[in-house]
């Protein structure tokens, strides 16, 4: 990696921070003023400095550093994996999913709360077909989305994901329903 060392070394104090990014040149840059470690300006430091920086996250972060990889990939995933052991994050091994035939009016895919992840419309739907999600057991209440699926097929997802209460129901409408894959949790 090209970097610039320096001799001193900047110390960051409690409540201050960087934010680390990596140019498209392989460069770290901590921001705070123009420049990438390497060339710094402003108030970008050195690669030596991002050590230093970092002490507020923790011994892992020195350690990491120090053990020599010479590797910031290797850092940032020490200090993100310390970060989830520390801060652990809910998480889910994988989704459910229930996929409909085409030409099915109404399937209800979940009882009860839960989250909506993607739809996939596997065979798209003919004459102006629609699919209504809802936030409900029943192809009434609470809408979530209507979705023109006589378009090619494709995967519609929903970020994080949407949240229902009651259950999530689908209903085809108008046409030859289409073929669809509904993933959740």
């Amino acid at each position: 990696m090209d970097a610039q060392y320096q001799t001193t070394v900047q110390q960051a104090t409690d409540g201050q921070s960087a934010r680390l990014t990596i140019t498209a040149d392989r460069r770290l840059r901590v921001d705070g003023g123009g420049g990438t470690a390497g060339s710094p300006s402003g108030g970008v430091q050195s690669v030596q400095e991002v050590g230093a920086l970092l002490t507020a996250a923790g011994a892992v972060a020195d350690a990491a550093w120090a053990s020599g990889s010479g590797s910031i990939v290797a850092l940032l995933k020490a200090i993100a994996g310390a970060a989830i052991s520390t801060n652990p994050v809910q998480s889910y091994t994988s989704d459910s999913y229930q996929n409909v035939a085409a030409g099915t009016a109404t399937t209800v895919v979940k009882s009860g709360a839960g989250t909506l992840v993607s739809i996939t419309i596997n065979t798209k739907g003919a004459s102006s077909n629609t699919l209504t999600v809802y936030d409900n057991t029943a192809a009434s209440g609470t809408k979530i989305a209507t979705i023109d699926t006589t378009g090619a097929s494709t995967t519609l997802f929903f970020g994080n994901g949407v949240a229902f209460a009651t259950g999530l129901t689908c209903a085809s409408a108008t046409g030859t329903g289409a073929d669809y894959t509904v993933a959740y949790r």
